[in-house]
């Protein structure tokens, strides 16, 4: 299938994540205001160097967005919401091929007073809802679902694309007036939530290995081994096997320099009082 002659119309907008520039352009207006939303804390004036060039285009024959990654045809979405959970897939394995460095973890990533605490858990376990509810408690935001990690430095990076959510948030908590809606997704930009968005890294001080719980009445926060701690961040992360031992050092440091804890999630204010502690 090929691209409607209207792509030569397209606008391009550059961005920049953990040092990776790559720019998003489309000729479709609805497209390019979503992914201007969901990406839009990484905006920078200019690309430079080496820049992933995104663009997507209207298909020249029905309702189908087609997507390619430098020059090259990289798939179709039939709608915005598996467009946007698509790139953003595509996105995290480019970066984990341009940043070999760095150990990258399924996890969301959140901070205060200078010290990060990790999400870590598998889909559906409800650490993006809870990233939402600590954000808008006040922490500082770092990341959702991608936690970028310098293991040598013991810091994870930022990488604050919006939150992506797969449905409204518990109450009380509210939706900001501002936010983004597909058929399969919820997406809200942490500075509409209040909260101050971190440019530089921070270390690693807290792993909470989340899930949840609905026969708790209470959440329930049971400190972990190292060993039991290793086995479930290593489960979690997304490039070991290309780290060096097979990132079996970056593990094993990461849970030696934190405190590990599994996280049985209850109702959302009682679980945001019990991260914080208070």
């Amino acid at each position: 299938m090929s691209p409607s002659p209207r792509a030569a119309t397209a606008s391009k907008a550059a961005y920049r994540a953990i040092g990776r520039a790559f720019s998003l352009a489309s000729s479709s207006r609805e497209a390019r205001e979503a992914l201007g939303f969901v990406y839009g804390e990484l905006r920078c004036p200019e690309p430079g160097g080496d820049c992933l060039e995104v663009e997507v285009h209207p298909a020249a024959e029905g309702d189908s967005l087609l997507v390619s990654l430098d020059g090259a045809p990289a798939f179709e979405a039939r709608e915005l919401g598996s467009l946007l959970h698509e790139l953003d897939n595509r996105l995290t394995v480019a970066l984990e091929l341009a940043l070999p460095g760095l150990y990258f973890v399924h996890a969301a990533a959140l901070a205060e007073g200078g010290r990060a605490t990790l999400l870590v858990g598998d889909s559906g376990a409800g650490k993006s809802t809870t990233a939402y509810a600590l954000a808008a408690s006040g922490m500082d935001y770092l990341s959702d679902e991608l936690a970028p990690i310098d293991p040598a430095a013991g810091l994870v990076l930022p990488y604050p694309r919006a939150i992506c959510l797969k449905r409204d948030p518990p109450p009380p908590l509210a939706l900001p007036r501002c936010r983004l809606r597909t058929e399969r997704s919820l997406h809200v930009r942490p500075a509409d939530l209040g909260c101050r968005v971190l440019e530089n890294g921070v270390p690693v001080a807290r792993i909470l290995f989340v899930r949840y719980s609905p026969e708790h009445r209470a959440p329930v926060l049971r400190r972990l081994s190292p060993g039991e701690a290793a086995l479930r961040l290593y489960r979690g992360a997304l490039n070991q096997l290309s780290r060096p031992s097979a990132g079996l050092d970056d593990t094993l440091r990461l849970v030696e320099g934190a405190e590990c804890l599994e996280l049985l999630a209850a109702g959302i204010e009682e679980t945001v009082r019990a991260i914080r502690g208070g």
